[in-house]
């Protein structure tokens, strides 16, 4: 496969204020909402008490946010 056929797009999550908090890479096909839904996933692995998650019009679509009124199970680390 030539390099240049290899394309690949930033999904980035940060806190109100801009700092960085997860970046992850993914291949150009991968739809923003499945993108969208790893990130959210690895929030929740180390952060526990979100209350708001903003998105750009890039991350719509009936997929995401009807994941997202589901609550995340999240396994249970003996707390």
């Amino acid at each position: 496969m030539e390099e240049s056929s290899l394309k690949e797009e930033k999904n980035i999550l940060v806190e109100t204020i801009g700092c960085l908090i997860i970046v992850r890479v993914f291949a150009t096909n991968v739809f923003d909402g499945k993108a969208a839904r790893q990130l959210i996933t690895d929030l929740f692995s180390f952060l526990h008490a979100i209350t708001k998650i903003w998105a750009d019009s890039g991350y719509s679509g009936p997929e995401l946010s009807d994941w997202l009124w589901h609550p995340i199970r999240m396994p249970d680390r003996g707390r």
